[in-house]
């Protein structure tokens, strides 16, 4: 089962668990008819629309031959964690404690899809599986999602002293790819500059991320699902390659061959609410010696197949461009 099957990452997967001869079953909370990632293998597919704030349900929502779930489904990206807090909490810390104890009861394999922001805003970088977390207020929203998404792990990590779970952990960073809802670095520009509309460059452009081309990321997650090595373990899966926001910006200029970039400030869309990370950064030995894996997709060769669909794909690019920022709520 993939919960948030019929998201970005969650829909690449369960077409390579497809591709697999695995049994596939989808749980989701978008409708079936919507569900536009997965319409080419939807009739392989056991499609479960399903709710996670209704956790209570989870049990019987689960069919009973699940033998493995990867858990990809939560609230993501900064508007939507930033607006509604609560419902975060909700669904990525209560509802995955569900899964959590349902996986327990019926000894089911979980692989859980965490995020580099659990790091916070460690200043040493890469980060390392066992680095420190540094974490600003609580009564930050931007913290939330990494907090919900780290509560999750200490739950997981805290089974193991009863060792009746086996579960792996993923942190991704920074993942982008066709299909990608326009909400994140990559996607949100490319969709803006097909709609006519200027990139953004968020306070001069010069924080860093390693981005993950969707292909590398899922391979990564299979691996670590398949490694007896890596199991009730935690590792990151991310690109070691650099770059610069600007960098990616130009990147998917380039692509297109066309398009302006336009400067924004942080701090006039989020107020008090955010802080940005200057650089994120991570160390992926671990991935390297326990799964032989390492991401090979360059950002121009991502971003050239990214934008290659993007521009053939009219449903993605009548998607509503969503203006970034939330005014504080203190504001």
């Amino acid at each position: 089962m993939v919960t948030g099957g019929s998201g970005f990452i969650g829909s690449f997967l369960a077409k390579r668990l497809l591709e697999r001869q695995r049994d596939v079953a989808v749980l989701d909370s978008t409708p079936e008819a919507n569900a536009r990632r997965l319409i080419d293998v939807l009739p392989r597919i056991d499609y479960i629309p399903f709710d996670l704030r209704h956790w209570q349900g989870l049990d019987a929502a689960i069919p009973s031959d699940v033998t493995e779930i990867y858990h990809l489904a939560a609230v993501v990206g900064v508007e939507k964690y930033m607006a509604d807090p609560l419902t975060l909490i909700d669904i990525n810390v209560i509802a995955s404690r569900e899964i959590i104890r349902i996986c327990r009861s019926r000894n089911i394999k979980l692989i859980f899809a965490s995020t580099s922001e659990v790091y916070g805003r460690n200043p040493h970088t890469p980060w390392r599986e066992d680095g420190d977390r540094v974490l600003g207020p609580t009564s930050v929203s931007r913290w939330s999602y990494g907090t919900s998404k780290a509560i999750v792990e200490h739950i997981l990590f805290g089974t193991t002293q009863a060792n009746d779970l086996e579960f792996r952990i993923v942190r991704f960073f920074n993942v982008y790819g066709p299909s990608q809802e326009p909400g994140f670095l990559v996607s949100r520009n490319l969709h803006r500059l097909l709609n006519e509309l200027p990139a953004l460059s968020y306070d001069n452009g010069n924080q860093t991320r390693c981005f993950t081309y969707i292909d590398d990321a899922v391979e990564g997650v299979l691996r670590l699902a398949e490694s007896e090595n890596a199991r009730n373990t935690v590792v990151n899966i991310g690109s070691a390659f650099e770059h610069t926001t600007d960098e990616v910006l130009r990147e998917i200029v380039n692509s297109l061959g066309y398009g302006e970039i336009e400067q924004r400030a942080t701090g006039d869309l989020y107020g008090a609410e955010f802080e940005d990370i200057l650089k994120r950064v991570p160390d992926c030995n671990l991935a390297r010696t326990l799964l032989g894996w390492s991401a090979s997709t360059t950002l121009t060769a991502g971003i050239a197949k990214t934008t290659e669909w993007s521009k053939q794909c009219e449903w993605w690019k009548m998607l509503p461009v969503v203006e970034p920022g939330i005014k504080s709520r203190r504001s």
